[in-house]
């Protein structure tokens, strides 16, 4: 019983240390870039506000429209994150819009155009080269 309640004890200062997900040092830094949304990026800031409807009064997250740019921008659909919009889980917006952001930067990146809403934007050298490097690091190249 003394396990299971540190345990509780333990999940619930991690849920009062975190807010809408992200880590407290993550926000501060995105905070420090200019919005506690995102991580402030070339990127994050074309997506920026894209994505959202009112429903109910609450804003929400347009999977359907991100979804599209995600196919029109040639990203695969095919892994268990792909599936996130019909789990029913818990939490599913924010990693289904982190990992679909994340497929969409490595395409952005080796195609060299954002295709959205009708438009091919070409993404800044300097955010290539940062995109062709974090991910080079991730692959341990």
């Amino acid at each position: 019983m003394a396990k299971a309640t540190q345990t509780l004890e333990s999940a619930q200062v991690q849920q009062e240390e975190s807010t809408n997900g992200r880590r407290p040092k993550y926000r501060e830094l995105y905070e420090e870039r200019g919005n506690p949304d995102h991580c402030g990026d070339w990127l994050a800031k074309e997506l920026e506000g894209r994505f959202r409807y009112e429903k109910d009064g609450e804003d929400r997250f347009d999977h359907e429209a991100f979804t599209e740019v995600l196919k029109e921008n040639g990203v695969s659909l095919t892994g268990k994150w792909a599936d996130l919009p019909n789990s029913g889980q818990h939490g599913w917006p924010g990693r289904y819009r982190m990992t679909g952001r994340l497929q969409l930067e490595i395409e952005v990146t080796n195609n060299g155009v954002l295709k959205i809403e009708g438009e091919s934007i070409k993404p800044p050298m300097d955010w290539i080269n940062e995109m062709l490097e974090k991910h080079n690091k991730l692959r341990g190249t």
